[in-house]
């Protein structure tokens, strides 16, 4: 069972793994590109976790030679924002409050009751029947058979004498219980220094409740006088006196001060107390040379040269995580399925080098700058900058997904400062978007102006929402202003070295690449003039195919002017360039494929020693990809035997094209050179044969990797019939003028 078990995990562990790599495939990447994608990955997550975790990393003010008692050597001030926990006052502060916690006094309630029965004893043999006449002696003795030395004589004297004796023994029974309720204690001398207390009594239900009450409250038995004086009437005050007396042969102590429970209701109280927190703002002078070191400045300084940013754990994971969360969201947008482009591994190692940038960049900025709060800090970040690379060197949308990749680290980076995140993603924004179309080199300046302007703008809209004056707010547009011009002039710059060192195929280049001056193709033109013509055909019908399609016409044009260079040297073996006899017809077919096949190889030689685009690279070696040569393997098999004849052998070695410009190039050339055998063709011959040639390579599985749909296929042979049209169309022989006056003389 455990053996079955085993291999049934192992079943499932495998086929995870294959649905993973079969989803990393379908999304576009291979195993190079995923790891380069790690490796930025982990650099970009050590990046913002120093950032916003590690800030005194790069270095730190020196604190040597603050001491206290002696001249500061030098100005201090502080160089990033620190709070700190104030030893000295958060001890005064837990002093304070420890001896604002009230002692604990218990009241004892059985000593109450058990004084209280007694009374109400003495009451009952006072109030009694047979005494309310006896003498002082006789209730005496009375008092003294059931209640032995408890009364004292002069006491049962005093009462003998009372008139209203039944008022005056009801009323010290009263103050009596009350007495005993709130505590009694020996002596308020020991509660001077104290405003409140703590007492432990028990309610009406017998449950013991904790009452926070003045201290004054407490009954002392060395002064029960003034609390009798206080509990009666003012007309009853008269009889305080006797009042007193009575009750204090039944008065006893019964609130005791409790130790333990005063050490613990103090230790709760501390336990709460706040500690006192200090901050030291970036940028504040902390003392002035010369002035004498004090404890709270030396304080000040120890905090400052000590203090570590919290490496809380839940922190960290929580950073780690919204990192990793912005790689997978970046993962999911430049993979084909998310950007329905196929990157190229320059591309791909560009995306990779510009983040680390600017995520280098963010950490800088972040940790070194401070700017008022209406300017936000990323404003010094090359968002813009990045984006505009980005969109001329791969694409726009690119870009554009660039700009929301760097928002959101930014906005991770600071803390999720709103502010500086959305600026990061507008000026990122516009600068996938200003670049859009450029054609020369000057209209990147011309970008540049357009991106200040979008700066101005935003920073006027932020400052009306968030209700800033007219100067914050030019302040804000003027550094707008800076980091747009900068922006201009650093892409002016850093482009043509990108395009050189990524390979990029750029507007400009390939404008610079598409002028028929250059060496290689006056040399075509000299050398193989058939091989030029054919070029600049499959070139005009491209461009204007991918026009209408959507694709990238000038990559389509340069594309089909270099397709064939790998013709220049062998021209003479290839129809177009031949005027007399034909060299194949003395080599056997297998050497003639071997001369055709060979000038795709040969080409893209030539564009890697001429340092073409891999884009351009691409439309070389995919212009044939995988096709039969027809002509040569019917030769063959005319020659020999089928058996022995391998298809493989007459077709080229190619891939089917990926791009929807090779696709269009391949289909112009095969298009073109077809072309050539029509003889006055009409337009509903030149529909059929286009689409008859397009259908030829759909079929033999030539358009099998590009995204060419069935509609962009009609639209490119609508566009191939229109121009091979005009290509065709019958002129008017117009007649030697010499031919025609002898033929009207009748001279032959």
């Amino acid at each position: 069972m455990c053996g079955k078990s085993y291999m049934h995990m192992k079943l499932r562990r495998d086929s995870l793994f294959r649905r993973l790599r079969t989803a990393v495939s379908r999304a576009g990447w291979n195993r190079r590109l995923l790891f380069l994608i790690a490796a930025t990955l982990l650099i970009e997550m050590m990046l913002i976790l120093t950032a916003a975790q590690f800030q005194t990393l790069f270095f730190r003010t020196s604190f040597e030679g603050f001491i206290v008692g002696e001249p500061a050597p030098r100005d201090l001030y502080a160089d990033r924002t620190v709070t700190y926990v104030d030893a000295e006052a958060t001890k005064a502060r837990v002093d304070a409050i420890a001896r604002l916690v009230p002692p604990v006094y218990v009241v004892n309630s059985e000593i109450g009751l058990h004084n209280f029965s007694l009374y109400e004893d003495f009451a009952r043999i006072v109030l009694s029947d047979r005494n309310e006449t006896a003498n002082a002696q006789t209730l005496y003795f009375e008092l003294q058979a059931e209640l032995p030395n408890v009364v004292p004589r002069e006491v049962v004297a005093d009462l003998v004498e009372v008139s209203n004796l039944a008022s005056v023994v009801t009323e010290a029974g009263r103050i009596l219980d009350q007495a005993y309720r709130l505590g009694v204690v020996d002596s308020r001398s020991g509660l001077q220094s104290i405003t409140e207390v703590a007492a432990h009594r028990v309610d009406d239900s017998g449950e013991p409740v904790i009452v926070i009450t003045p201290a004054e409250e407490l009954v002392a038995v060395d002064d029960i006088e003034e609390f009798v004086r206080s509990r009666l009437r003012e007309e009853d005050l008269a009889a305080a006196g006797i009042i007193t007396r009575v009750i204090a042969p039944f008065l006893q102590t019964n609130a005791f001060f409790h130790a333990e429970l005063t050490e613990q209701s103090r230790r709760q109280a501390v336990g709460k107390v706040e500690p006192v927190v200090r901050k030291i703002v970036k940028g504040e002078r902390l003392i002035q040379e010369g002035l004498i070191v004090s404890e709270e400045i030396a304080e000040r300084i120890k905090a400052l040269s000590t203090v570590a940013v919290s490496r809380s754990s839940s922190k960290i994971i929580g950073t780690v995580l919204l990192v990793a969360a912005v790689f997978v969201l970046a993962l999911i947008l430049f993979s084909q399925t998310g950007s329905a482009l196929r990157l190229t591994s320059e591309e791909v190692l560009l995306l990779l080098s510009v983040s680390i940038v600017y995520g280098v960049s963010l950490l800088l900025v972040h940790r070194f700058v401070e700017l008022p709060r209406h300017i936000p800090t990323s404003v010094l970040l090359p968002s813009a900058l990045v984006a505009m690379l980005l969109s001329v060197l791969i694409h726009p949308r690119i870009a554009l997904f660039m700009a929301l990749i760097d928002s959101l680290l930014v906005l991770v980076a600071t803390g999720f400062e709103a502010y500086g995140a959305v600026f990061a993603l507008a000026s990122g924004t516009a600068g996938a978007l200003v670049v859009v179309g450029a054609k020369k080199r000057l209209d990147l300046m011309r970008a540049g102006v357009l991106l200040a302007v979008v700066h101005v703008v935003m920073f006027a809209v932020v400052g009306a929402f968030r209700a800033d004056s007219f100067a914050e707010v030019a302040a804000a547009s003027g550094w707008g202003i800076i980091a747009g011009f900068v922006a201009g002039v650093l892409n002016l710059s850093l482009l043509p070295f990108l395009e050189h060192v990524f390979n990029a195929a750029t507007p400009f280049r390939l404008i610079e690449l598409s002028d028929l001056n250059a060496p290689v193709l006056k040399r075509m033109l000299t050398l193989a003039p058939g091989t030029y013509g054919h070029s600049v055909m499959v070139a005009n019908l491209s461009e204007s195919a991918c026009r209408e399609i959507g694709a990238d016409p000038l990559l389509a044009r340069v594309g089909a002017y270099y397709h064939d260079i790998g013709k220049i040297d062998q021209a003479e073996y290839f129809v177009e360039n031949q005027t007399g006899a034909n060299k194949h017809d003395d080599l056997k077919p297998s050497l003639s494929v071997a001369v055709i096949k060979s000038h795709v190889k040969i080409g893209i030689e030539k564009a890697k020693e001429l340092g073409l685009p891999r884009k351009v690279v691409s439309i070389i070696a995919q212009h044939h990809g995988s096709q039969l040569i027809n002509y040569f393997y019917a030769q063959a098999l005319k020659d020999g035997s089928a058996a022995g004849i391998n298809r493989k052998d007459y077709s080229y070695g190619g891939t089917p094209p990926v791009s929807r410009e090779a696709a269009v190039v391949m289909l112009a050339d095969g298009v073109e050179a077809a072309s050539r055998t029509l003889k006055k063709p009409s337009v509903a011959k030149l529909e059929k044969f286009v689409w008859k040639t397009i259908l030829d390579k759909f079929s033999t599985g030539q358009m099998s990797n590009c995204e060419l749909t069935f509609r962009d296929l009609d639209m490119i042979k609508k566009t191939f019939v229109h121009i091979l049209a005009g290509q065709f169309h019958s002129r008017i022989e117009y007649p030697e003028v010499g031919d025609e006056l002898k033929r009207k003389r009748g001279v032959s």
